[in-house]
């Protein structure tokens, strides 16, 4: 199966900010601390960034914040003039004075205070002049010599992350694990049709953990973003679908004060807390019932038209609510298990594969819930390849585990282990296969069931 994404690692992140900095200031002949306030405006947008500076050059100079006279850039410009420092007013000496471009000076306790600020407000790659009306801009270079050493060490943090989470030129985002430090660069398949089938975002992190690119919940194929967020939707208010549906299912309403009332055992003659007593067939006044005698045709048109129907419904849909949940809850205890003999190095690569199909099985559950009730024939094969899938990878699951407690409690020799390794490897690969050519089915939407037509002659 061909792979749409890849791992950055930290060094691989920095390498690629370096490369684009380094080229958007030689093909612009700008400094550094130039080309980052450019690619920072234009969210790390090379191709972006140089069309609009040969378009028109003075119109981006302004809007960053450089001078007008090409021959001046950014850094400091100690002010010709009496060197007293526009926040606190004081009188300084010259060295102790510090001002941009536009020469409105400023003093270092004071630029110190207010490059911190912004950097503790998350605000540092779009800093101005302290001067309200000015718009020249700080730069990398001032910054590293003005601010304190701790939000110097914050810039480099928040700098070197805007190029993950700013970066409109490439696809990028951080693996969500904790304390996982690398990067995801998803690209969209090349030979994807949007009018086909589902695309598929799942990635795999080099800390093992798999999540979707799209959405940003944990790897979800072979159903869409949109099916996910309905399911979570639904199974955050499981216990009010779950309980709501069984009284529905399991009750009926007293005729008087409309308490739910629940029938475990004994005759048909209900009696309330409210006094009333009534027929459990019928729901009339029991005086008017005789114990069920004259109810059958009463009954009978409940069960058509009235609250019968109803409490059959809820019940059909709690039960199959309830099906579909506990086979992707219990896939998800599984899979988690199945991780604990992650340390077992030798056999690592078909653990994975094991985990894997582990996931994809838990998802099934999902996509089968929302097969439409009245296409009996899909819920049929689904049921029928579904179920196949699950055996198959049982089996495997239960041969893997048994196999690693018996090598690891017995200490079993070496020639044990390599056909334990190598019967491991073979029986993954086959699920393996199985598991590929379930997902492109569901991803087909089961398009091999044909239901015929019959024409009457």
């Amino acid at each position: 199966m061909e792979q749409h994404f890849y791992v950055l690692s930290e060094s691989d992140i920095k390498r690629l900010q370096d490369d684009d900095i380094n080229h958007l200031s030689s093909i612009l002949f700008v400094s550094r601390p130039v080309a980052c306030l450019l690619l920072s405006h234009y969210n790390w947008n090379v191709t972006q960034v140089s069309e609009s500076w040969f378009d028109n050059q003075q119109k981006i100079r302004k809007a960053i914040g450089l001078s007008n006279e090409t021959q001046i850039e950014l850094g400091f410009a100690y002010s010709s003039h009496a060197p007293i420092c526009g926040i606190c007013l004081e009188t300084f000496s010259s060295d102790e004075i510090r001002s941009s471009w536009c020469r409105h000076s400023f003093c270092i306790n004071c630029w110190n205070q207010y490059v911190d600020m912004h950097i503790d407000d998350h605000n540092c790659f779009k800093l101005k002049c302290p001067e309200p009306s000015c718009n020249a801009a700080v730069d990398e270079d001032m910054i590293q010599q003005l601010a304190s050493e701790s939000r110097k060490i914050k810039y480099d943090q928040f700098f070197f992350r805007s190029y993950v989470e700013n970066n409109n030129n490439m696809k990028l985002k951080w693996c969500p694990a904790p304390d996982c430090c690398h990067a995801i660069s998803y690209e969209l398949p090349y030979h994807h049709n949007s009018g086909s089938s589902r695309i598929n975002y799942d990635v795999t992190c080099l800390c093992y953990h798999s999540f979707c690119w799209n959405c940003g919940e944990e790897a979800h194929t072979p159903v869409d973003c949109e099916i996910v967020a309905k399911w979570m939707k639904k199974t955050s208010s499981e216990f009010k679908i779950t309980t709501s549906g069984w009284i529905i299912a399991n009750t009926k309403r007293c005729l008087k004060c409309k308490t739910p009332i629940e029938k475990n055992n004994g005759c048909n003659h209900m009696s309330c807390k409210c006094g009333i007593q009534f027929c459990w067939l019928c729901l009339r006044d029991f005086s008017n019932c005789r114990d069920g005698v004259n109810c059958a045709q009463v009954q009978e048109f409940q069960e058509l038209f009235g609250d019968e129907m109803q409490r059959n419904h809820a019940k059909n849909h709690l039960d199959r609510y309830t099906y579909y949940h506990q086979g992707w809850a219990n896939n998800e205890i599984s899979r988690k298990k199945s991780r604990t003999y992650f340390d077992n190095f030798m056999v690592k690569d078909a653990l994975k594969h094991i985990v894997e199909c582990r996931r994809i099985l838990r998802w099934s559950y999902v996509y089968g819930y929302y097969l439409p009730e009245d296409e009996n024939a899909k819920i049929e094969f689904f049921d029928h390849i579904q179920g196949i899938a699950q055996v198959v990878l049982d089996r495997l699951h239960h041969f893997a585990e048994n196999g690693l407690r018996k090598q690891l409690l017995n200490n079993g020799s070496e020639e044990e282990f390599c056909d334990f390794r190598m019967k491991l490897t073979t029986r993954t690969r086959v699920a393996k296969n199985y598991f590929m050519n379930l997902v492109e089915e569901l991803d087909n939407g089961l398009e091999v069931v044909r239901v015929k037509n019959y024409v009457e002659v």
